[in-house]
């Protein structure tokens, strides 16, 4: 027979988890803080240790109750027991803070230590109920976030000690329909619990994982994509979040202050739950002053409506605003470049016109040159006989003037 040992058994989870496996016919070790007498059935005097996890003497009674018990060997250590804390983390106590970590993150560590040698007689499981919280930035729950970031580190060194004695596994589950979100002080009404997965449904898959031996697991689909997100794209996220911070301080001005405000995200667990979170958070003052009669009740439902289809219709506008500009932008680089394109050819153009222009006038005049030079050279007697008749020329004129004045007749 099985023998599982489950803690923060009495509500939630962890009483889902001890009630289907009791169902499959598991020898149960149940440890919570209420009395017995508050509980169910299920539980009995033979199976149920009341001890606070908070309390330094807690792994100690857990460990003498299974002493008293002869329980010698444990096949499955589910460390389940978890509280939380909702608000901003400079609200939050100093003892809130104490009391959180004390059950998050010592109690499972005290005892590990304690339920070390029931484990190796066994060869069993150690499961770690962690948080997709663990890898995504979670505003309104930091320090939950960081024990159960905590808790991983953990169950990560020891599944590599204590290879080959038990196996370590480490489930991160997403939101679930618990009362642990009130107890962690989320206002009322402040998002819809009834939109998160059963705790049946979650119970279910988690004692599925325990069996198919994966040491790290996701439960849900949407969950495993929110933790992918967290572990490689935490950046974009945060930049997500801080925004969503920035539009509730325009909404409520008077009831946030931009520079201190905190975004009402809570825990990131699902996508339902950060969807669901963001319809209440505008509709957050009509839930709380719930004293509108019934006549003008549909009316201010439809005013609702109507006011989150114009700020969706806004944010559609500024989409494609954003878009047409950046088309309009494209455009403009587009024909400043063609534009340097063209006159970059022209330039180029004009350049090797002028080269060519200057290149024929160089031409022509040696040409010229050279053709003068050319003719001279091949008549070189051309001149010399015009010179010789201009100057016989002359003679016979100045001959002819000089009979005359002598009186000499020229001959007819």
């Amino acid at each position: 027979m099985t023998r599982v040992l489950i803690t923060g058994a009495t509500s939630g989870l962890g009483l889902e988890l001890a009630k289907r496996f009791h169902a499959q016919g598991a020898e149960l070790v149940l440890v919570g803080r209420k009395p017995i007498e508050e509980l169910p059935e299920l539980f009995c005097e033979d199976n149920y240790c009341q001890a606070d996890l908070a309390s330094p003497e807690a792994a100690t009674q857990v460990q003498e109750f299974i002493a008293e018990h002869d329980m010698h060997a444990l096949d499955v250590v589910i460390h389940n027991a978890a509280v939380g804390y909702y608000g901003d983390v400079r609200d939050q106590p100093q003892d809130s803070i104490k009391h959180l970590l004390e059950v998050n993150l010592h109690a499972p560590l005290a005892l590990t230590y304690v339920l070390l040698e029931p484990l190796k007689a066994a060869g069993g499981r150690l499961v770690f109920i962690s948080s997709i919280a663990a890898d995504m930035p979670a505003p309104d729950y930091a320090v939950y976030s960081a024990s159960k970031a905590a808790l991983d580190g953990l169950a990560r060194n020891l599944s590599v000690e204590f290879q080959g004695a038990f196996r370590v596994q480490v489930i991160h589950p997403g939101a679930t329909r618990t009362e642990m979100h009130h107890k962690s002080g989320v206002p009322e009404g402040h998002f819809d619990i009834s939109r998160f997965a059963a705790p049946e449904h979650v119970a279910t898959e988690i004692i599925r994982a325990i069996y198919e031996d994966r040491f790290d697991v996701t439960i849900g689909r949407g969950n495993r994509i929110l933790r992918f997100l967290g572990r490689h794209l935490g950046g974009l996220l945060e930049a997500i979040m801080r925004w969503r911070k920035r539009q509730k301080a325009k909404r409520h001005p008077n009831q946030l202050d931009p520079d201190t405000a905190v975004a009402e995200t809570p825990e990131p667990l699902t996508q339902a739950a950060m969807r669901v979170a963001h319809d209440s958070t505008d509709n957050k003052h009509e839930q709380a002053l719930d004293v509108t009669p019934a006549s003008t009740e549909q009316d201010e439902q439809d005013n609702n409506q109507d006011k989150r289809g114009s700020s969706d219709n806004r944010a559609g506008n500024r989409a494609d605003h954003a878009e047409a500009n950046q088309a309009e932008t494209n455009h403009a680089e587009a024909n400043h470049v063609e534009a340097n394109h063209v006159e970059a050819n022209h330039v180029e153009a004009n350049h090797v016109e002028a080269n060519h222009v200057e290149a024929n006038h160089v031409d022509k005049s040696d040409d010229t040159q050279v053709g003068n030079t050319q003719v001279s050279a091949e008549n070189p007697t051309t001149e010399n006989t015009a010179n010789a008749k201009t100057a016989e020329v002359k003679n016979t004129q100045n001959h002819k003037k000089q009979n005359r004045e002598e009186g000499v007749k020229e001959p007819s």
